[in-house]
């Protein structure tokens, strides 16, 4: 479990049960099912919206903030033979469970963003100031477009929106597709795993506690509209976190190299000067101590299932 409390009252975790991963899906409830209320609903059905059964029990809990997520929609995005679908989704989506606040109270919407807003910008680190306007994908483009449509809501009905932009998340209970729990179950006898551009690009590598930590305190302050980064303002190159985890792991993933994406960027670095003085974030793990623990959280839960 997360060292730190979970106090969200209610957590809409919009995703169609049947394309999740079951493992995935159970490990993210236990996190969240001691301080959460998780209620599966399939986004892509607009009578989910239409539910007013749904919206009044939403409405009961509307004392603290709705956290949104899209768990899974990112490989759909970049991967489908119709991404601008999935995109288009996406932006349906956010708009439709802004639209569900209830109209008398002053609601809260903290929307789960992306740095990959930033596209391929000149402004390093990146800025929440940056116009973010470029950006090289359809998921980049609809997370751009929901936290516009926050703006919309916010200016129209008062809708207190923090947008907070993620940057290369990573630890324990992660998505089994995202990159350092691919590259374990590589090492230890998967698939070979695509290896962009020789691993000459950085990341701001995030560990999962600290993103935690300033989506709690995001949740726990009504701010107005803000768009707000959370990384840790330590970019490290990917051949050097392929590295430490072959050290910490003492086995080598099977890497086929191939050429880095039009879609993806050379580089992410989170300015979080904004985050500190509105949220008093200050990431605490370090990227070396994030892995080792990545790690021995993969050998003890994952492992054993094999």
């Amino acid at each position: 479990m997360l060292p730190i409390p979970v106090r969200w009252p209610n957590l809409e975790v919009t995703k169609d049960p049947a394309d999740a991963d079951a493992k995935s899906r159970r490990l993210k409830v236990q996190v969240l099912r001691a301080s959460a209320t998780v209620r599966a609903r399939d986004i892509f059905d607009v009578r989910t919206y239409e539910d007013r059964d749904w919206a009044a029990r939403l409405a009961t809990a509307i004392d603290g903030p709705v956290i949104a997520t899209d768990i899974g929609l990112r490989v759909t995005s970049y991967l489908s033979a119709d991404p601008e679908d999935s995109s288009r989704l996406r932006v349906l989506v956010s708009g439709e469970a802004v639209r569900a606040q209830p109209a008398p109270r002053r609601a809260q919407f903290v929307f789960a963003s992306t740095a990959l807003v930033y596209g391929r910008t000149e402004l390093i680190p990146f800025v929440e100031t940056d116009s973010a306007d470029h950006p090289l994908s359809p998921y980049a483009a609809s997370k751009r477009a929901a936290e516009m449509l926050g703006f919309t809501y916010h200016h129209l009905h008062g809708l207190d929106f923090s947008a907070v932009r993620f940057f290369s998340v990573y630890g324990p209970r992660c998505r089994p597709e995202m990159l350092a729990y691919k590259w374990l179950d590589s090492a230890f006898g998967g698939a070979a795993l695509p290896y962009h551009n020789n691993g000459q690009m950085h990341r701001d590598w995030t560990f999962i506690d600290d993103i935690v930590t300033g989506l709690v305190a995001a949740s726990d302050r009504r701010m107005g509209y803000q768009v707000i980064n959370l990384g840790r303002g330590e970019p490290v190159l990917l051949a050097d976190f392929v590295e430490t985890l072959e050290y910490i792991a003492g086995r080598k993933a099977r890497l086929e190299p191939v050429p880095m994406p039009n879609s993806d960027v050379h580089f992410t670095y989170a300015g979080i000067g904004k985050a500190q003085q509105l949220l008093n974030y200050h990431p605490r793990i370090s990227f070396e101590e994030g892995i080792q623990r990545f790690h021995s959280w993969y050998m003890e839960h994952v492992r054993p299932q094999h």
